[in-house]
């Protein structure tokens, strides 16, 4: 690793587990800048750690490294653009449990089932006499069998010694390799109870990709708010308990009331259709590439020790008008200075990461400057808000062009033309991309559109002696 010549390092260590190579890792140095992460938003205590990342400053009482501040209010949990589909065919029935049944699912690590778990869990199944309890204890890999097999007897044997019945209780110990497992898994059941005191964020995101709702016991602790900042974040913060009895009265009444369940689908699916601040993995690298560009350049400056010396936590700061900045980033850009632009705007999202109108000209400025691939995210990310923008359209369409994705390209460019049909600049770019892929029939539609929009315009004669070239020669 030192032979690399690396200028920063990112480590995905949990404390909480036994040491691995990873963690020896943590405790050398080789690079100026070394960064750690974790879903449990405890620092690891490694000497040769500089910057402990959370989203949540309650973390600076906990810390040792110097706590790293993302402007971001969740957790975000990418999502890749291509989903797996599941690896099984997950349903009630398969796993032994009546179609009819109230269903409450936990989603717990597999050596880290509380005592308070087990309490919540007793006292949601005392009180709902035909609800059962789905229990998936997940573990890092592939889980040893036999390890498994005598946790489930445990939990079974606990809860039983608590006076629940055993088939009131389904334990599913397999592994499931991808995210649309857990998010299968979470379909079959009515409500999710997220796990406490360590909260698990991949959990929380798969109950709500399967708009279901989602109950968190939060805390004082940043590993015990997870879940709680996640549901704030997407409007659901009546679902956070603070304490164990309130939480079981909320899951409670969540399994009675039907319609209440129906309303919280509702509302998820409209959040997914607008793009959920929880799978905002842009917004999150652009906080997450300041604060480390920003934390290298005080690491020079200062040294590891006298870095970690200041106990405040560390964040990029507010620029004093962004709205200024904001200006000057519009008058860049329409003078050509696309560089200067582009360094405006990521000082204006290195702290406000969700901004659309940086992001829109942030996404002009890349296709700009060639970068399309990264130009599309912008775009794509405001067209989720801005669904009937025409504008937002042609301009992911173009960057998906550029971008080698012409199908796909197509598609937004013929979405900005069902919202405004006037448009001529976006017609002849579409007769474009139909001469690219040799469709003269279609580029022939496309003429036809255009003689009534422009008749008299040059760039229309050029463009049907070439669809003439193509006919002659299919």
């Amino acid at each position: 690793m030192q032979m690399a010549s690396l200028d920063a390092a990112l480590l995905a260590i949990d404390p909480l587990e036994a040491p691995t190579p990873l963690t020896r890792l943590g405790a050398c140095r080789f690079a100026p800048l070394q960064i750690a992460t974790n879903l449990q938003a405890i620092p690891t205590g490694l000497p040769e750690v500089d910057l402990f990342l959370s989203i949540d400053e309650s973390a600076a009482s906990e810390k040792t490294e110097r706590l790293g501040l993302l402007p971001l209010p969740a957790p975000v949990c990418h999502l890749d653009d291509k989903q797996e589909e599941p690896s099984g065919n997950f349903t009630r029935e398969a796993l032994g449990i009546a179609e009819s049944a109230k269903v409450f699912v936990s989603f717990v690590h597999h050596r880290r089932i509380s005592s308070a778990m087990l309490d919540i869990w007793t006292a949601i199944l005392a009180s709902e006499p035909e609800t059962t309890l789905l229990l998936h204890p997940f573990s890092e890999g592939v889980p040893n069998e036999e390890a498994m097999q005598t946790l489930c007897r445990d939990v079974d044997l606990e809860l039983a010694s608590r006076g629940i019945a055993t088939d009131r209780i389904t334990i599913f110990g397999g592994h499931l390799p991808n995210y649309e497992d857990w998010v299968a898994i979470m379909r079959l059941a009515d409500v999710c109870l997220d796990s406490h005191p360590c909260s698990y964020a991949p959990a929380v995101s798969a109950a709500l990709d399967a708009a279901i709702p989602v109950v968190c016991w939060t805390g004082d602790q940043a590993r015990m708010r997870t879940g709680a900042l996640m549901l704030e974040a997407e409007k659901l913060g009546h679902h956070i308990a603070k304490t164990a009895p309130d939480c079981v009265t909320l899951a409670c009444r969540l399994l009675r009331d039907a319609s209440e369940r129906q309303t919280i689908q509702a509302t998820l699916k409209q959040a997914m259709s607008e793009g959920m601040v929880i799978h905002d993995s842009l917004a999150a690298s652009d906080a997450f590439a300041a604060l480390l560009n920003s934390a290298f350049d005080q690491i020079a400056l200062l040294g590891s020790r006298g870095f970690k010396a200041d106990a405040s936590p560390f964040k990029v700061s507010l620029p004093q008008d962004p709205d200024a900045i904001m200006v000057e980033a519009r008058n860049l850009f329409g003078s050509s200075f696309n560089g200067e632009a582009l360094a405006r705007l990521e000082q204006i999202l290195a702290v406000q990461p969700f901004r659309l109108d940086a992001r829109r000209l942030m996404g002009q400025v890349l296709a700009k400057m060639e970068r399309h691939l990264r130009a599309a995210e912008y775009h794509i990310a405001v067209m989720q808000k801005n669904p009937q923008d025409a504008g937002i359209w042609f301009d992911l369409g173009y960057s998906l062009s550029n971008s080698g994705r012409m199908q796909d390209a197509l598609q937004a460019l013929e979405a900005s033309l069902r919202l405004d049909d006037k448009q001529v600049e976006a017609w002849f770019f579409l007769g474009e991309l139909t001469l690219k892929v040799s469709n003269a029939s279609f580029a022939r539609e496309v003429a036809g559109v255009l003689h009534k929009l422009v008749p008299d315009d040059d760039r229309l004669r050029a463009f049907e002696k070439r669809i003439e070239s193509i006919e002659s020669t299919s």
